[in-house]
């Protein structure tokens, strides 16, 4: 029953993403669609009451990686992209605190 509902949500992202022309979805969704599967594996063998600590081992790391990743790409992004702009808002925040006063 995952699965079936897991590939109707992304034939559904798929068919609305068609229709907005977003590019490169179809790697996304196929990505999406696999963490999906492996969550229903996972979920369906532990009703089965198997051991997954082998399974645990190997993700544990992994979802540590790709976390750490994600979160160093938004610092270098967001800093990247306010490395022109600091000075403008730190003047309108200082200016902001000398008028309260």
């Amino acid at each position: 029953m995952g699965f079936i509902l897991a590939d109707y949500f992304i034939d559904f992202l798929a068919r609305y993403y068609a229709q907005q022309d977003v590019q490169l979805i179809t790697p996304v969704l196929f990505l999406i669609r696999l963490f999906l599967y492996f969550v229903i594996t996972v979920l369906a063998l532990s009703q089965l009451m198997l051991d997954l600590t082998i399974i645990y081992t190997f993700v544990t790391p992994v979802a540590w990686g790709i976390g750490l990743g994600l979160g160093a790409a938004i610092a270098i992004i967001v800093g990247f992209g306010l490395r022109n702009r600091s000075e403008a808002i730190m003047d309108n925040i200082i200016s902001s605190i000398v008028k309260k006063s």
